[in-house]
């Protein structure tokens, strides 16, 4: 009974995908077919940025964790914290090496 249900909510969905991409609406305008392609290529861009600003961590939220943190365990905290410093050189040595540019291709970087 549930599995005729699901085949026939998943025959029901790729019949509609088939009506929609079959759909072919001719864009004569030049205009419009640039505002179109426009829109077609930013509109993932501005999705994704505000997608990654909604799942991006709350600084203040994590700064209150970390001062509940320090008061209930400063042994845990200090451990975070060094963690953390120690991570934050790690990536700063990284960077310059990113950047550096070669500048002949068979010179060592």
């Amino acid at each position: 009974m549930i599995f005729e249900r699901l085949r026939q909510f998943s025959e029901a969905h790729t019949r509609l995908k088939d009506r929609i991409h079959n759909v072919k609406l001719p864009v004569r305008n030049k205009r419009a077919l640039f505002l179109l392609k426009c829109f077609y290529g930013t509109a993932p861009i501005v999705a994704g940025y505000y997608v990654m600003q909604w799942i991006a961590p709350d600084e203040k939220a994590i700064k209150a964790k970390l001062l509940e943190m320090e008061a209930r365990d400063p042994e845990a905290y200090a451990r975070a914290k060094a963690a953390s410093d120690e991570n934050r050189r790690g990536l700063q040595e990284v960077r310059p090496v990113e950047r550096q540019v070669c500048r002949t291709p068979r010179s060592p970087c």
